[in-house]
């Protein structure tokens, strides 16, 4: 998740601003959770910070991406 963070052009402020949320995301619902989230992003091709909290307010971090692309 990190290096594709890095390497998606982000810089600057932005970058600051992303590495910022990313660690609010992860007080908040513990690392564990957070990198399930970033797994299921990476699979799912869509590693945004809002995508990722999506995801976790909904609780499918520990679903199948499969099982949501396939409905």
């Amino acid at each position: 998740m990190v290096e594709r963070t890095l390497n998606g052009g982000l810089s600057g402020a932005a970058l600051s601003a992303t590495t910022q949320a990313l660690k609010r995301l992860g007080l908040r619902v513990g690392p564990m959770r957070l990198e399930a989230a970033c797994a299921r992003g990476i699979a799912m091709g869509d590693v945004s910070v809002a995508r990722l909290r999506s995801m976790l307010n909904r609780g499918l971090e520990q679903t199948d991406p499969r099982a949501s692309l396939a409905a």
